[in-house]
């Protein structure tokens, strides 16, 4: 029986399969170490290179575009993204993608290194715990809060844009505490929506009673006190500003938590005064310059403002009356014997008394630059008696005319009676009188007697001259005279005292004393006749005493 021997495979065949187990195991090494592919809507492609455009998180590449295709309505563009797998996890539904190039708008400039490097793709991952999306559609510009960023998102609401948009910086004392990161209109169309997001940790300073108002970096405001300009920083004066207070505390805003945007800040400070009262005011006289808007101040204080200004015609009396209804807000001033909080009759029965005692508002200018005008509540005892008003329950406040239409008055009450006067007879008689006047003037005797005046006026200024140069030796020699003389009376009148109290009476010492007082003042009054007689007759020192000539 012979035996048969079985050949063995040739070892030849050790290398192919040795090649199929390492491509197999390449094979299962590149799927098992693989991310996800995903698919990413774009409206544009401008920049986007299959094989080359990367995506990037953080500046990381986290994955490279594969494909780039037409939609099937040719109106979008498809994108594959292969994805790494360190990444997939984060691809749930709150991720979001956009295309990043270099950008130039009002918030800022974005997107400088892809001038070298080219565009890429994007990326802000979603949360773990979401729903896995494998789809998805393209931002169609970056976002500007990143979803790592720690903050809440607030409501606004605004009567109009006010030069508010996306990018708009959010401050808090100045300091940027958030962007504006999108308005639309509202459900009604009556005004606009933001969407605020506030950047921890000033998220925490947002209460239910903050407010929020238009900051942007340049405004004009013309008021009672005059024009002021507001400039803020530069970024609020290109992209527009959003301030916020802290309200009077409490606990931190919910996050979508609504306020109201207001205006600018004087307004979102007004907003604190919540209580008012409507009143009106009838004033018959011009109001140009009084507008909406207007203050209502009380001795000098602001207090509220004007709400409305009509025009009314009284078809009996013939005549315009002028109703502005006023706002006052109470809480800008307080009683002082108020305890407690006064109800509305009480607070009625207060104001009957006021006006009582003399209240009354009365048109004011609040600028001499702009005209604007006021109203202004003061006391004026001497305005004509007057009571509280009503006006479908809204109290009428009787009011008194400006100072500058009281001085108008009392300038034409002035003129009434000026034209009341005869001026014609008088102007006729002050001309007859003015006549006779010029007449006399011109006649020739006063021409004479002032011509005799003036040769009067000559000889005495010569004979001052005269006296001016001969009078000062003898006014000399009549002083040191009469000198002389009063030390001799005062001698005599020593003598007398020591001697009366040793002679008597009928003593011949006393009898030759007493007639030598009595020569003295014989001679003393020579010296006066003298003296007068030289002041009247100054010529007799030169020429001596002259006999009179017949």
């Amino acid at each position: 029986m012979a035996v048969r021997r079985r050949r063995l495979p040739s070892a030849i065949w050790a290398i192919p399969i040795v090649a199929a187990l390492i491509g197999a195991y390449l094979v299962w090494v590149d799927y098992s170490t693989r991310g996800p592919t995903i698919t990413i809507t774009f409206d544009d492609a401008t920049g986007l290179v299959a094989g080359k455009t990367i995506v990037k998180y953080k500046d990381v590449e986290i994955g490279k575009v594969a494909t780039v295709a037409l939609s099937d309505g040719l109106s979008k563009i498809n994108v594959t993204a292969a994805m790494r797998p360190e990444f997939a996890p984060f691809l749930t539904d709150g991720a979001r993608f956009w295309l990043v190039s270099a950008e130039v708008s009002a918030s800022g400039i974005s997107g400088l290194e892809t001038l070298l490097s080219g565009s890429y793709v994007g990326a802000d991952p979603g949360p773990t715990d979401g729903r896995r999306q494998r789809v998805f559609s393209a931002l169609p510009e970056p976002p500007l809060i990143r979803a790592d960023v720690p903050g809440t998102e607030f409501i606004l609401h605004a009567d109009q844009l006010g030069g508010i948009g996306r990018g708009s910086i959010i401050t808090f004392q100045g300091f940027t505490a958030g962007r504006i990161l999108g308005a639309e209109l509202s459900d009604d169309r009556r005004s606009t929506v933001f969407r605020a997001f506030v950047q921890s940790p000033y998220d925490e300073l947002v209460t239910p009673t903050s407010r929020f108002w238009n900051a942007s970096g340049f405004s004009v405001d013309v008021s009672a006190t005059g024009v002021t300009v507001n400039i803020d920083s530069l970024p609020t004066v290109l992209a527009g500003g959003i301030g916020f207070d802290a309200g009077a505390g409490g606990s931190r805003a919910e996050a979508g938590a609504r306020f109201r945007l207001f205006p600018n800040r004087q307004a979102a400070e007004d907003a604190a005064f919540t209580a008012r009262v409507e009143m009106i005011a009838v004033f018959a006289d011009s109001v140009r310059g009084l507008r909406p808007g207007a203050e209502v101040s009380l001795r000098g204080l602001r207090i509220g403002r004007v709400k409305d200004v009509g025009l009314v015609f009284d078809p009996a009396q013939r005549s315009f009356t002028v109703p502005v209804r006023l706002e006052v807000e109470p809480e800008r001033f307080r009683m002082a014997d108020d305890a407690a909080q006064r109800t509305p009759e009480q607070g009625m029965d207060r104001l009957r008394a006021l006006v009582a005692s003399g209240l009354r508002a009365q048109l004011q200018t609040a600028s001499l630059i702009t005209g604007e005008l006021l109203v202004a509540f003061d006391f004026f005892p001497d305005a004509p008696v007057a009571a509280l008003g009503d006006q479908d329950g809204v109290p009428v406040v009787p009011t008194v005319p400006t100072q500058l239409e009281t001085l108008s008055a009392s300038l034409t009450a002035i003129l009434n009676k000026v034209a009341g006067l005869p001026l014609e007879g008088l102007v006729s008689d002050l001309r007859t009188t003015v006549q006779h006047v010029d007449a006399l003037v011109a006649s020739p005797e006063i021409k004479t007697s002032l011509a005799a005046v003036e040769g009067s006026a000559q000889a005495i200024r010569r004979l001052s001259d005269d006296l001016a140069a001969a009078t000062p030796a003898v006014v000399a020699g009549l002083s040191q005279n009469l000198g002389q003389l009063e030390a001799t009376l005062r001698s005599a009148r020593a003598v007398l005292g020591t001697a009366d109290g040793t002679l008597a009476p009928d003593s011949p010492l006393r009898t030759d004393l007493t007639r030598l007082l009595r020569e003295l003042q014989s001679a003393a009054r020579s010296i006066r006749v003298f003296a007068e007689y030289l002041e009247r007759h100054p010529e007799a020192l030169l020429r001596g005493k002259g006999v009179p000539t017949r």
